[in-house]
C-alpha cells in the first residue's frame, strides 16, 4: 500500500512483443507505476534541481530509507526502498488487469 507521504511520479506502460504466461495469467503488457516521498521531492526542489546528489544528512532521511522489500500480491509485484521510493509492477491482459487463466 502506498501511504500519504509518497506522490505518485511516473507511469509508463510495456508492451510485451507476444503474450507470456506470468503465474498463470496471460499477459500481453507491465503498467509500472513509481511513487517518491514528499521529503525527498522538496530536496529536489530545495536544491535547484541540480545535477547532482541530494544531500540526505538529517536522522529524518536515515530513517526514510529502512529497508528494501519486495512484496507479490497476485498479478502485482511491489518494491520498496524503505520510505523513500516504490514501484509497483502489474502484470495486465490488454486495458485490464490480468486474471488467472483458469477463471
Amino acid at each position: 500500500m502506498i501511504n500519504n507521504e509518497m506522490y505518485y511520479i511516473l507511469s509508463r506502460n510495456i508492451e510485451l512483443p507476444r503474450p507470456l504466461n506470468f503465474g498463470g495469467r496471460i499477459v500481453t503488457n507491465f503498467l509500472v507505476k513509481n511513487y517518491l516521498s514528499n521529503t525527498v521531492l522538496d530536496a529536489i526542489e530545495e536544491s535547484g534541481f541540480k545535477d547532482e546528489p541530494i544531500e540526505g544528512g538529517s536522522s529524518e532521511w536515515g530513517e526514510m530509507v529502512g529497508k528494501t522489500s519486495v512484496i507479490r500480491n497476485g498479478g502485482a509485484t511491489e518494491l520498496s526502498i524503505g520510505k523513500i521510493f516504490k514501484t509497483k509492477l502489474i502484470a495486465m491482459e490488454g486495458s485490464k488487469e490480468a486474471v488467472p487463466v483458469d477463471q
